[in-house]
C-alpha cells in the first residue's frame, strides 16, 4: 500500500497525514506515517472524506470563545460557522445544516437547552448531533442534556482537543440519512 494514497487526521500531528498500515495480534492497523500515531479502531475514510471537512455551528454569546474556535478548530479539519445567541444559532442552522452543533448552555435570552429543544422538534435536525457545553460545574448537566435532546456534553473552558475528540466521536456516532434509499445508517 502507497502511505501517500491514504490519509488520517493525526491526533498527535493535529493535521491530515498519509497513513501506514501495521499488524497487531496479526490484524491489519493503521497509524500515522509521519508520528506513528494508531488511527483509533473503528474509524472509516471514504474518498469523500478527504476532500469535504465537516461543518460545526458553535452557538456561543462569548466573543472571545466564538474567535478561538474560529481560529483553532478549521486547522483541525473542520469548517467553522458561529452564531452570538440562540436566535441567530437556530437561523443559522436552517440555513446551512451543519453536521453538528455546538452551544453554550447558559446565554441571554434564550439558554443552550432550549435551542437544543427547538432544533430536536425539526425533523431535519434528527440526526445531527448537538453539543452542550457549560462553564459552570453541573452534574446533573448530561442528564439535562439527554431530557432535551442532546447529543453530548462537555466542560468549558475545556481545551480545542477535548472538543474536538468529543465532535469527532458524536459525528462517528451519528446515524445518516441515505440520499438515494431515503432510509437512515449508521457511519461506523
Amino acid at each position: 500500500m502507497n502511505p501517500s494514497s491514504e490519509m488520517i487526521s493525526c491526533r498527535f500531528c493535529v493535521s491530515r497525514q498519509p497513513k501506514e498500515m501495521y499488524l497487531q495480534d496479526g490484524r491489519p492497523r493503521y497509524r500515522c506515517a509521519s508520528c506513528g500515531c494508531p488511527e483509533p479502531e473503528g474509524t472509516v475514510q471514504t474518498v469523500a472524506d478527504l476532500f469535504t471537512a465537516p461543518t460545526v455551528l458553535f452557538i456561543d454569546d462569548d466573543p472571545l470563545v466564538r474567535a478561538l474556535l474560529q481560529t483553532a478548530v478549521p486547522a483541525l479539519d473542520f469548517e467553522v460557522l458561529t452564531a452570538a445567541s440562540g436566535p441567530a444559532g437556530i437561523a443559522l442552522a436552517r440555513r446551512e445544516t451543519p453536521d453538528a452543533i455546538v452551544v453554550d448552555v447558559l446565554m441571554p435570552h434564550m439558554s443552550g437547552f432550549e435551542v437544543c429543544r427547538q432544533l430536536r422538534a425539526d425533523p431535519s435536525f434528527r440526526h445531527i448531533p448537538i453539543i452542550l457545553m457549560s462553564a459552570r460545574p453541573d452534574p446533573a448537566l448530561e442528564q439535562k442534556g439527554r431530557a432535551v435532546g442532546a447529543t453530548s456534553t462537555v466542560g468549558k473552558p475545556g481545551g480545542v482537543e477535548e472538543m474536538i475528540q468529543v465532535l469527532r466521536q458524536a459525528l462517528a456516532d451519528a446515524p445518516q440519512e441515505d440520499p438515494v434509499q431515503g432510509n437512515v445508517r449508521v457511519r461506523r
